[in-house]
């Protein structure tokens, strides 16, 4: 199976994407770097718990709305499937990091927290920052807060290293853990190795949840 389109024609599409929501993805891409600071640093109290959440639950619509929902609409005919689960985590990350907080960005460094962190690092910075050494045109790059592979990974990272209830978490991260299948199969089929860190970062903060104290 080949996908109906080509790395280079992936990226010409993010840079039209990138320019026509170029106030979003701007914004989102500022609020996720916020909501990465607040966690670092540990929340203190509820607002600052909603204010990481936010982020979150915005880069998800951003992902299923504008990215799978429109600019992918037109390259692959899943995206079809993909936008409206992504919606969906929109709803479920609002319904539980806003509404309703039901997840703490603080706590002990242990390992969970401080390899959370480290993926979440990892989407936000590293993954944009590996593309611009591999000479991605900085119009082109995929950010956290806009587009799937850099939100999947900041989400994921987030999510372990917060202090909550490990059952809903856990729930939260079965859209990224499905969507790193996705980027991995579409890394294999494009030839574009980078893109198996999505997987790698997902598989890894399920690991986290799984095997750090329990919390909550």
């Amino acid at each position: 199976m080949l996908l109906p389109y080509t790395i280079e024609v992936f990226f010409a599409a993010m840079t039209r994407y990138n320019a026509d929501h170029a106030v979003l993805v701007a914004l989102l891409a500022v609020l996720s770097a916020v909501a990465f600071g607040l966690a670092v640093q540990g929340t203190r109290g509820v607002w600052q718990d909603r204010c990481v959440g936010a982020p979150l639950a915005a880069g998800a619509l951003m992902s299923g709305w504008a990215h799978q929902g429109g600019m992918m609409a037109d390259l692959n005919f899943m995206a079809a499937v993909y936008a409206p689960v992504w919606i969906a985590q929109a709803a479920l990350l609002a319904a539980a990091l806003i509404f309703r907080p039901q997840l703490q960005f603080t706590g002990p460094a242990d390992v969970a927290r401080v390899g959370g962190l480290a993926i979440a690092a990892l989407g936000l910075f590293g993954h944009p920052l590996t593309l611009l050494a591999l000479g991605t045109a900085p119009g082109s790059l995929p950010l956290a807060g806009s587009a799937p592979d850099a939100t999947t990974m900041l989400t994921a990272g987030l999510l372990a290293a917060a202090h909550g209830p490990r059952w809903l978490r856990l729930c939260l991260l079965l859209v990224p853990l499905a969507w790193g299948g996705v980027a991995g199969t579409s890394a294999y089929l494009l030839a574009f190795p980078l893109d198996y860190a999505v997987p790698a970062a997902a598989l890894a903060a399920v690991a986290l949840t799984l095997a750090g104290r329990r919390r909550g």
